[in-house]
């Protein structure tokens, strides 16, 4: 039975609503909640009114809310379904429950939910089709449509997935809204078929999608980035997107225009379309601008925005390459600054200022293109090489050794193979005449390395060898590190490879090097020295990464590396919290922190790990609340060197192991008791590890809250990708039990509701003590 005109028609104007201020989103949370009052047995809108609520920082409200309704009716399955899907992962027996108990059409894409989940995608299609089958009204048939597409889709079934959300487009009474999601998910559907004619339709459906009127910025970005991923298989494609941006007038569409400008080398309508605020200390940025003649005042811009880290007491980067970028384009000297940027290996932006210096100095600058071409070349080369491990198949490439005049393939997958195919690339870019022929200096495959057992093996990353590596033969201490280390330092970038058990093959990755140096320091008492290598940007990403994960740091065996560019990112989080709360609504800000969410029921406890509902945004609310109250403005409440210096201390938590463990000859027995801990499984010691290095952060960062925040931020954001996840919520686990023996001070927690909804209570030097006798359990700190 259709829900009541009068209910349907109050939740579509509260769908309707840009969601673009925090009041326009409460406007829009009140109409739902009225269209629920008007159909109290209509899920859609109660629904809808919870993910609203979590989104206002409210969700443990909702919960509260959703809980105390079903222990009204225990029994009613719709009910049970509200609730269960607030609860996350913990949430599948009420789900399930639920399903059993009803027939309704929410309850049966709860289960579908939960099979998804488990990995039986058939199962969830099964169930998603009986919801489609029971939908009340166009908005839940073209969600359940688009679902069902999803997990047709994930059976590969990509021609039941493009027919099912052809079909629901059939429906005469679908808004405008819903019509749109539903053609843009055709046309992403069709866009990954193998079919020509399919994915013809699908692009020419997509830029059709350009002129509806409900289009708003988050639908372009997702519409545009279908299309710009399928040009390479569209004649033309560049031409046309750029064709339809040309008929909206919106900020972003002319943003996206620059970029289509700047890939097809319209450097100067680039920079026009770009604007300076939108995209600053970006490649894409310099290089326009360095095309355009503008030596000085992008160089200058990055310079400026550079952390305190990597800055030498002048002013300039610490890096003597970067210094000279910098000294040349303040000379604004085009010869100069391209050497630099090539010594720099700055192949992007020597490009662009090759487009600038071809009117001057034809043969220098088609020299200068040539290398840089060259260079990026050679990274697109290891890319494809460790897709191909990924692939599961060969690396296929050639080693460095001529045989009887011919060149030997490299067949395998191991370690030695990949460094052997990666030899010409890495080697051979710079070489006279660029010729990838493997006649370089360097013998990759003879790297110094690691071995840490049937673990993993790990080819030296440099830049010098450390009094340890004497010890172990490897090298004399401070000598450069041959091999690849060396390699990759000449193009001005820092790379770590290696091979670790159960990992699918060996792996690397490649970041831009902006500073690398030597340090000595200790924590909660332990001593550790080592090598930083800060990085911005990252040329090949890991596997992990690969696969999704936001990989931002990551401990060596004697050192680690920070990406700046990825630690911004964080920033740029925290600058649009601060934006909307602080700034735009500081009114509500008060009320979202005032959130407790509900009383432990019978059998459940303060210490239970409930799901976060937006607990991380809410203690780095709170963070941003009482620095603002303090008087700091709003570029000085979270700094970039703030957070790099906490992603440090995470990475030297790591180090700390290091001085305790290795190497293994002297400290076998603590080893010996580490393994035997985790069961000697290596995902239970990467998980163990990564729990300690965040437990010394949370101990010693400035400010533990923030450390704290990432913690829960990870347990809510799930994933199975990088061992961190997993350690994260080993480790709030056991921060919500050795808080229960805190006093708990009226003013912070309240005992009798669940600690982790409260977390945004604690002040920073709570968090801290809670923190270290977490840490003296542990045995990383000591009880002198």
């Amino acid at each position: 039975m259709p829900p009541p005109k009068a209910a349907a028609d109050l939740f579509e104007r509260a769908r309707s609503i840009p969601s673009v201020e925090i009041e326009d989103r409460l406007r829009a949370l009140r109409l739902a909640e009225e269209a629920s009052e008007l159909a109290p047995d209509w899920v859609a809108p109660r629904r809808w009114v919870d993910d609203a609520m979590r989104d206002l920082l409210r969700g443990p409200e909702a919960f509260e809310r959703r809980r105390r309704e079903l222990d009204e009716s225990p029994q009613d399955p719709q009910r049970l379904y509200l609730v269960g899907r607030l609860e996350g992962p913990s949430g599948e027996r009420r789900l399930e429950q639920a399903a059993r108990l009803g027939d309704g059409a929410w309850v049966y894409h709860g289960r579908a939910w939960t099979r998804f989940s488990s990995g039986l995608v058939r199962g969830a299609a099964r169930n998603e089709r009986l919801a489609l089958e029971r939908a009340r009204d166009p908005y839940e048939r073209a969600f359940f449509a688009r679902m069902l597409a999803n997990y047709a889709e994930a059976c590969g079934e990509e021609e039941v997935a493009s027919g099912l959300l052809s079909a629901a487009l059939t429906a005469p009474d679908l808004l405008a809204k819903d019509r749109f999601d539903l053609e843009l998910a055709l046309v992403q559907c069709e866009l990954s078929s193998k079919e020509p004619s399919i994915i013809e339709h699908g692009f020419q459906l997509g830029l059709e999608l350009f002129g509806e009127p409900v289009l708003d910025d988050a639908g372009l970005r997702e519409l545009f980035d279908a299309l710009w991923e399928a040009r390479v298989r569209i004649h033309e494609a560049r031409e046309a997107i750029e064709g339809r941006l040309c008929e909206l007038k919106t900020p972003l569409a002319r943003r996206l225009r620059g970029r289509l400008a700047l890939d097809r080398g319209a450097f100067a309508l680039a920079l026009g379309a770009l604007g300076e605020l939108e995209v600053a200390n970006t490649k894409e940025w310099r290089t326009a601008r360095l095309a355009c003649g503008q030596l000085k005042g992008p160089i200058e811009e990055w310079c400026k925005r550079l952390p305190a880290q990597v800055l030498a007491e002048n002013g300039l980067p610490a890096n003597g390459r970067l210094a000279a970028i910098v000294r040349a384009a303040r000379a604004e000297e085009g010869p100069a600054l391209g050497q630099a940027l090539l010594e720099a290996g700055w192949f992007e932006e020597l490009r662009g200022l090759s487009e600038f210096l071809v009117s001057e100095d034809p043969e220098l600058a088609l020299r200068l293109d040539s290398r840089a071409a060259a260079g990026l070349a050679a990274l697109q080369g290891v890319r494809r090489l460790l897709g191909r491990i990924d692939a599961g198949g060969e690396v296929g490439a050639f080693s460095a050794v001529r045989e009887s005049g011919q060149m030997k393939p490299a067949a395998g997958r191991g370690l030695d193979d990949l460094l052997v195919a990666m030899q010409p690339h890495i080697c051979g870019w710079n070489a006279p005449e660029h010729a990838l022929d493997g006649r370089a200096s360097e013998a990759l495959s003879d790297s110094p390395r690691y071995s840490f057992g049937p673990f993993a093996d790990v080819i030296h990353p440099g830049p010098w060898f450390s009094e340890s590596d004497e010890r172990a033969g490897l090298g004399v201490e401070g000598e450069e590190v041959p091999g690849l280390a060396r390699a990759l330092a000449s193009m001005g970038r820092f790379g770590v490879f290696g091979r670790a058990a159960g990992q699918g093959g060996p792996d690397g990755t490649i970041l831009r090097r902006v500073l690398v140096e030597s340090i000595a320091n200790e924590h909660l008492g332990v001593g550790f020295t080592g090598t930083v290598a800060w990085c911005e940007g990252i040329d090949v990403p890991a596997r992990s990464a690969r696969r999704g994960a936001r990989i931002t740091g990551a401990a060596l065996h004697e050192g680690y590396w920070i990406d700046i560019a990825g630690v911004r990112s964080q920033l740029r989080g925290w600058r649009a919290l601060d934006e909307d709360w602080i700034e735009r609504a500081p009114a509500f800000v008060d009320e979202a922190l005032a959130v407790l969410g509900p009383e432990c029921g019978d059998g459940e406890s303060p210490v239970d790990m409930v799901n976060p509902l937006g607990e991380a945004r809410r203690i780095r609310l709170a963070v941003l609340r009482d620095r603002a109250r303090d008087g700091r403005a709003f570029d000085e409440r979270v700094t970039l060197e703030e957070l790099l210096d906490i992603t440090a201390r995470h990475e030297e938590g790591h180090l700390m192991d290091r001085s305790r463990f290795l190497p293994i000859a002297s400290h076998w027995l603590a080893g010996l008791g580490l393994l035997v801990d985790v069961g000697f499984s290596p995902t239970g010691l990467g998980r163990r590890l990564e729990y300690r290095a965040q437990l010394v952060a949370l101990c010693v960062t400035e400010d533990p809250r923030m450390v704290l925040a990432e913690c829960v931020g990870a347990v809510e954001g799930g994933g199975n990708v990088t061992p961190h996840a997993a350690a994260y919520r080993n480790l709030l686990r056991d921060f919500l039990v050795e808080l229960s023996k805190e006093p708990v001070f009226a003013d912070e927690l309240d005992g009798k509701r669940f600690y982790l909804y409260q977390l945004h209570r604690l002040g920073p030097e709570t968090v801290r003590r809670v923190a270290r006798a977490l840490a003296l359990r542990e045995g990383l700190l000591s009880r002198s």
